[in-house]
């Protein structure tokens, strides 16, 4: 399972991807100036049902263009969970 994240303006988007990269399930939140303080909290209740951290295989992010604050948010989220899991 594959979590991609989306943060490049102010609607967030998180999906879940199989392994050929089809789209399983997706949220999307208002975030506006709130990001880096929203996002951790609605990844972990997104991905609960899930079967949470341990379940995923991977996570990417979109890399704009877009918001330049929104995207380093989602590329530092998207890199800091990658390797705290040791997943790409």
């Amino acid at each position: 399972m594959i979590l991609a994240i989306r943060t490049d303006n102010s609607l967030a988007e998180l999906y879940i991807l199989d392994g050929a990269g089809q789209i399983m399930d997706w949220h999307e939140f208002q975030a506006d100036r709130q990001l880096a303080a929203l996002l951790g909290k609605e990844i972990e209740e997104f991905l609960s049902p899930q079967g949470g951290f341990g379940a995923l295989s991977a996570v990417a992010y979109f890399s704009g263009s877009g918001s330049f604050t929104g995207l380093r948010i989602g590329a530092s989220v998207a890199n800091a969970l990658g390797y705290s899991l040791g997943i790409p």
